[in-house]
């Protein structure tokens, strides 16, 4: 089921960096997030809601500013400005539900992945604990997971938001005036590989940090533990471990 990189694993990391994420991972990570199809459905549902209200507040300003005031409409003003504010009270109350329900599936997926982990772990052979560092199963247990939460949660919200908000933003800028829309896009290839490049950097940022974070946790359960400890005091090398 895991593959611990480094440490047994059948696969390089010069191998791990050209390998994208296939089906076949897709369909496992999948089997985690399913026992809460329910509460991501509603998770998604109320994020999409949520990007179609943030276009609102621009378009009831316009009507406020360009008809109600210079004609005096008091009527008119007073039922844009309840929609307006109940538009923003129905935001803040779909803030609070998709974070609450990110918060149930988050912490549900991150209790049944370290249960398995720790599952799959304990069923491996010796051999295995002889040649794996115990601080790197702690990380993969306590920091990596936390990753693969992650990407049912914030990123999941953030990408099915801003797309969304962008469809539906675009579509109400062509009504109003396609030509400045088009202008408006003119800074969007640019944008476009300049985030690709971002995005790439922060990937093997990411990946450093995991392994950095596996080094490290390495290093103290190894150094912290009395064998450890008697081998540092008695060889004098508590500077060097430092260092």
């Amino acid at each position: 089921m895991f593959r611990m990189h480094g440490y047994g694993g059948d696969q390089t990391e010069e191998a791990m960096r050209r390998k994208g994420v296939d089906r076949g991972v897709l369909r496992r990570a999948w089997q985690y997030a399913k026992p809460y199809r329910t509460i991501l459905v509603i998770y998604i549902v109320a994020a999409g809601f949520m990007a179609a209200l943030a276009i609102l507040p621009p378009l009831i300003l316009r009507d406020i500013i360009d008809q109600a005031i210079p004609n005096e409409d008091f009527a008119q003003l007073n039922i844009l400005v309840g929609i307006l504010v109940a538009s923003i009270l129905v935001s803040v109350g779909l803030g609070f539900l998709t974070r609450w329900l990110g918060a149930r599936l988050g912490e549900g997926i991150i209790a049944d992945l370290r249960i398995a982990l720790f599952d799959h772990v304990q069923r491996l052979p010796i051999a295995f604990f002889s040649r794996t560092q115990t601080g790197s199963l702690m990380s993969r247990l306590n920091n990596d997971v936390v990753g693969a939460q992650q990407a049912f949660t914030a990123t999941l919200r953030s990408a099915l938001t801003d797309f969304l908000t962008l469809v539906l933003t675009l579509a109400a800028m062509i009504a109003l005036s396609w030509q400045i829309t088009l202008l408006a896009l003119i800074v969007v290839p640019p944008l476009y590989f300049i985030t690709r490049k971002v995005g790439a950097s922060m990937q093997a940022v990411s990946r450093d940090q995991m392994n950095r974070n596996s080094d490290m946790n390495a290093l103290m359960t190894e150094r912290f533990n009395v064998a450890g400890a008697l081998l540092v005091k008695l060889f004098g090398r508590a500077d060097e471990e430092r260092d």
